[in-house]
Formats: C-alpha cells, sequence, structure tokens
C-alpha cells in the first residue's frame, strides 16, 4: 500500500493524508496526538478510536488552490491513512451531516 502522509524533509508525518488535490492543513487546529508536533485536527482528541484506529476531522487544503475545507480521516495505528483521501466538505456541510446524524432513530 502507497504511503500518502505528508513528507518533510524525508520525514512522512502521522496522522497526515496528501493526495492529488488535497493535503492535511498542518499548521492550524490540533496536535492530533501529545509530542505531535504539526496540526491538522479540528477537534483535541479523535472523533472515534477502536482497536489502534482512529477517526478525525482535519483541516485540509485544496492544493490546487488553496482553498480550506475539511474531511474525515481514518488512520491507522502507526498513523498511516487507511484510505488516500474521503469526501471533502466546508463549514456549512459539517453542520449539515451533524444534523443528519443527530436524526438517526436506531430502533
Amino acid at each position: 500500500m502507497k504511503d500518502h502522509r505528508i513528507v518533510i524533509n524525508n520525514n512522512s508525518l502521522d496522522n497526515t493524508c496528501e493526495n492529488r488535490f488535497f493535503k492535511t492543513d498542518i499548521s492550524i487546529g490540533y496536535e492530533h496526538y501529545p509530542g505531535q508536533v504539526h496540526k491538522g485536527s479540528v477537534t483535541k482528541h479523535p472523533l472515534y478510536e477502536y482497536d489502534g484506529q482512529a477517526l478525525f476531522l482535519e483541516h485540509v487544503i485544496d492544493i490546487r488552490n488553496g482553498n480550506k475545507c475539511f474531511w474525515f480521516m481514518w488512520y491507522h495505528e502507526n498513523g498511516m491513512p487507511k484510505l488516500p483521501g474521503s469526501g471533502v466538505i466546508d463549514k456549512d456541510d459539517i453542520v449539515t451531516v451533524i444534523n443528519s446524524i443527530s436524526k438517526i432513530d436506531f430502533e
């Protein structure tokens, strides 16, 4: 599997993702875990963790035009993204997602 983490000075940054069009914005937000020097998480803690894997909402940059957006990204325990990309959304879309989740009927 190809490593899609952001690479700076030949170092792969754990809990980051970069593809052809988008990448984690490591300049804003929170560190994914204590001790990381880069940022990118919208929240101080993962949205969900299970068996060493974690789901984050991340700040993202469109590398074609510099636009700021967000994506939900799953990471393996080793810090590599589980998928090389995710649906990119804006702030209004996040509110729509939260509202939709809040209306789920778990009967």
